[in-house]
């Protein structure tokens, strides 16, 4: 008995930048071993949203940001400047 051949599969690069020219400008997506993968989204949209989301939650004042690939934390906000030391020893 014959064994069938196995078909490939995987998505090629022209085939893949005609179905990439399909997709909305918003998305993110690479083609990883024949396979397109949707990427996360950019930073500043990601980071627009999730501000959005904390800033419409009354009881929160203040949401730190800390970055993962630089020594950065910002303090999302208006928190009163006196606030921030209260919990503070000298």
């Amino acid at each position: 008995m014959a064994v069938p051949a196995r078909r490939d599969t995987r998505m090629q690069v022209a085939a893949y930048r005609d179905w990439a020219a399909t997709r909305p400008d918003d998305e993110r997506w690479a083609l990883i071993d024949g396979v397109p993968v949707m990427m996360s989204p950019a930073k500043s949209r990601d980071r627009g949203r999730k501000t959005d989301f904390y800033r419409s939650i009354v009881s929160l004042k203040l949401f730190p940001i800390v970055y993962q690939d630089e020594p950065r934390v910002e303090l999302g906000g208006a928190p009163a400047v006196a606030e921030s030391y209260d919990d503070i020893a000298f």
